[in-house]
């Protein structure tokens, strides 16, 4: 798993230039004492040489470095000069440079050659101030125009610049950031970045491959908020597992579009894709994982591909919500889990319906899929025990085992036809004989379906399906649902304590 340290990489020089008003006094070299210890916490090496002058405390040579994963590289950021000046009403300006240049340097395992690749940042403009008491600082931040570019790549020692090319804008860069010590580490921030774009080519004259990627991004917001005990180890990557670790974070963009060339092999691809906003939030509390993302009006087109003709499709919007524990269950709780996953009114270009459908005989109508699953299960492994995680990569543990397994909502609706219907059920994991190894279920199902024996005749008349066929799938639905309405069926299925399967009252098993 990446650690926390890793993934505040791509932030770091944004919480470098984070810094609002309190009432507290702060001086310069307090504050450069307490960014060392914030990112020495985070496994960064800072080193640096400073002097006092007068209001003005400068050091120089700025590095923030760490190191990957694994051996995997490092990345370092180099600060010509900061300097923090006092504002004489116990605030600290911080005067930055408006370029900074930072160098990734990869080591892949495996053999496979390292690279160096060296990225430069600048701005317009960044107003930075800080204030608060050492240990609990307040960054506010006021920058425009922030742009980050690849400058020079190189691979086992060949410079391979002209391969790749990278650019990405921000057309401002404003918000706060705190970090407080006290009986745990807490770091909050808030971003506001506004329009970004990112434009990338690959041109490769060794391969023929070309690829050519434009985004453009509007109104993009992030906020993070962590807390970490005082002994966390950057280093452990098992660290972040720890009960004692929480944290949130929420990336909250506008409309969004996507246009993007790629050739190889021959054969070339383009297309755009787009959205009209899009959310993505995780959260872990209490070795609980809570992920959720989502979109709004969205559509692709794409030709080429080796597909003779052009792709087009389009949807309302889509979701997915994961719930998932992963620490140890205590011995007399179950912890809840859960899994929702949504995708509202898709359509697609008539073109791809003509591909097995030409006489226009399906409903075209738009389709829509809701799946909601929640439960419990009893986590049966320490994820920070490597002991623990060995017997199970050997099988000779189950990580989990669930105890309670409901469907609260289920709606596939799509060519004229639609599916709905719930479940709950209790699983009884000392139970493997009746079901032939599987944990035995015990509860219901209840399920309506409408309109399948006009989709079946549609589908015999379009020779897609034989009449044989249509008469087995007739056959099933009759011995598990009873009519309920014109072309609508109901069932409820019921497996019960004595290992019995039941459909509308009737055994069937």
């Amino acid at each position: 798993m990446t650690r926390i340290s890793n993934l505040s990489t791509g932030t770091a020089l944004a919480t470098i230039l984070s810094v609002g008003a309190a009432t507290a006094d702060v001086t310069g070299p307090e504050v450069w004492a307490d960014l060392k210890e914030y990112y020495a916490a985070m496994g960064y090496e800072v080193s640096g040489l400073s002097a006092q002058s007068g209001d003005r405390f400068t050091v120089s040579g700025i590095t923030f470095k760490v190191d990957l994963e694994d051996g995997q590289g490092t990345v370092m950021v180099g600060v010509p000069d900061m300097v923090f000046v006092d504002q004489g009403n116990g605030t600290v300006a911080m005067d930055v440079p408006l370029t900074y240049p930072a160098t990734i340097v990869g080591a892949p395992a495996g053999g496979a050659p390292g690279f160096e690749a060296k990225v430069t940042m600048t701005m317009d403009k960044m107003d930075i101030t800080v204030a608060g008491d050492p240990g609990d600082l307040k960054y506010t931040y006021d920058g425009e125009n922030v742009r980050v570019a690849l400058d020079q790549l190189t691979v086992g020692g060949e410079d391979e610049s002209g391969i790749l090319q990278l650019v990405a804008t921000m057309t401002q860069m404003d918000g706060t950031a705190t970090l407080s010590k006290g009986n745990a580490r807490t770091m909050s921030q808030n971003f506001d970045l506004g329009d970004v774009t990112i434009d990338l080519d690959v041109d490769d004259p060794m391969t023929g491959e070309k690829v050519m990627m434009d985004f453009a991004i509007a109104t993009v917001a992030f906020t993070t908020d962590a807390q970490l005990p005082l002994d966390f180890d950057p280093k452990d990557p098992m660290a972040v597992l720890s009960p004692d670790v929480s944290g949130a974070a929420t990336l909250t963009t506008g409309a969004a579009q996507t246009a993007f060339d790629a050739s190889a092999d021959g054969e070339q691809m383009q297309g755009t894709s787009r959205s009209a906003g899009s959310q993505l939030s995780i959260r872990m509390l209490d070795q609980v994982v809570d992920l959720s993302l989502g979109a709004q009006e969205v559509g692709a087109n794409f030709t080429g591909g080796g597909v003779p003709f052009p792709v087009e499709y389009a949807a309302g919007g889509y979701g997915f919500n994961l719930k998932l524990p992963f620490g140890k269950s205590d011995a007399d709780a179950s912890d809840p889990f859960g899994m929702l996953l949504r995708l509202d009114d898709f359509t697609m270009s008539d073109l791809l319906w003509s591909l097995f459908d030409p006489g226009a005989q399906l409903p075209r109508d738009a389709a829509s899929i809701l799946i909601d699953v929640s439960g419990l299960a009893n986590i049966l492994v320490d994820v920070t025990d490597q002991a623990d995680l060995d017997q199970v990569g050997q099988g000779k543990k189950m990580p989990a085992e669930v105890t309670t397994l409901a469907v609260n909502s289920l709606v596939l609706d799509a060519v004229g036809a639609k599916l709905t219907g719930n479940a709950d059920f209790d699983i009884d994991n000392s139970d493997l004989e009746t079901y032939d190894g599987i944990p035995k279920p015990i509860g219901e199902a209840n399920l309506t379906l409408t309109g399948a024996n006009k989709l079946i005749d549609t589908l015999v008349n379009m020779g897609l399906v034989p009449q044989e066929q249509a008469m087995g799938a007739r056959m099933m639905m009759s011995m598990f649902a009873q009519p309920a309405g014109d072309d609508a069926l109901s069932s409820r299925i019921e497996l019960n304590e004595q290992g019995h399967i039941l459909a509308n009252g009737q055994r069937i098993r």
